[in-house]
């Protein structure tokens, strides 16, 4: 498994000091033994503008993402890859109830592939395996890393997202951070076409899109250990509100380029919906 450790964009003694709190698995170590005799801190966000951009890649090119013990799904050698990036509104914990729309509305990109028969018995079945999560906010990234396995975030140096219009920017630079790169331009449609090579996982657009939005839980590695983060999730997505995009222009950074997301995504919005995280453990 390739390290995801975080690295501040810019080099000095505030980067140099996030990164040593950020990896370091003696507080983790700590968090987890505190924590885990607790009730789980549930947390939530109202979140907007939700991008899909999904590619079918070669699922050769995932072997090395993956721990031992999880299968993706995949067909004729193929898997799906997708980066989602939306504007949390006020994401914090639930037992804040109003107090939380005090808290701060990060931007966040988070990418994953799409697992098989991951055994649990939370009643997940549904699961999505993080790849890389990126903040347009330093705090939320770093108290992420500190406070949860689940979500190993990295910032950005630049997390912009934005809507004008019916058109959304996603641009996503690194600097000399951690963060991958992207960049992409598109706009609302009403044309609700399944890409040819998205035909051999779906009968249609509307099956498609649900698949894509629908899940109950994620995993991801967890560093210095030989287990997986298991964090379930609510997201009750209405698909007859997702509306088709088009892809204006789209521009990968090294990261998606080395998983060969080269070709121009399969697109569309989710305008809002409730997110909350319910429970973590390692597995």
């Amino acid at each position: 498994m390739p390290t995801d450790k975080f690295i501040y964009p810019k080099v000095g003694f505030w980067g140099y000091m996030l990164n040593l709190i950020a990896n370091s698995e003696l507080l983790a170590a700590i968090r987890r033994a505190i924590l885990s005799r607790l009730p789980f801190m549930q947390m939530e966000s109202d979140v907007s503008n939700i991008i899909y951009l999904n590619w079918v890649i070669e699922s050769r090119v995932s072997v090395e993402q993956i721990p031992q013990g999880v299968s993706l799904i995949e067909k004729d050698g193929k898997t799906i890859l997708t980066a989602l990036t939306y504007n949390h509104g006020h994401f914090g914990p639930s037992f804040l109830g109003r107090i939380r729309k005090l808290l701060p509305s990060p931007i966040q990109s988070n990418w994953r592939f799409y697992v098989s028969g991951f055994p649990n018995d939370n009643g997940a079945t549904k699961v999505v395996f993080f790849i890389k999560n990126t903040f347009s906010s330093v705090i939320y990234s770093v108290i992420t890393r500190v406070f949860s396995d689940a979500l190993p975030s990295h910032v950005a140096k630049l997390l912009q997202h934005t809507k004008q219009g019916g058109a959304y920017t996603t641009r996503i630079e690194s600097g000399k951070g951690s963060a991958p790169e992207l960049f992409s331009v598109v706009k609302e449609t009403d044309r609700k076409v399944l890409p040819p090579d998205l035909e051999r996982f779906f009968s249609s657009w509307g099956e498609a899109v649900s698949v894509l939005s629908l899940q109950d839980s994620a995993i991801c590695p967890v560093e210095g250990l030989s287990v997986v983060a298991h964090a379930g999730i609510s997201l009750p997505i209405e698909t007859s509100n997702i509306v088709p995009l088009e892809v204006m222009e789209y521009v990968p950074g090294e990261y998606l380029k080395s998983l060969g997301a080269t070709g121009q995504p399969f697109s569309y919005l989710v305008p809002n919906v409730k997110f909350r995280v319910l429970w973590e453990k390692l597995q």
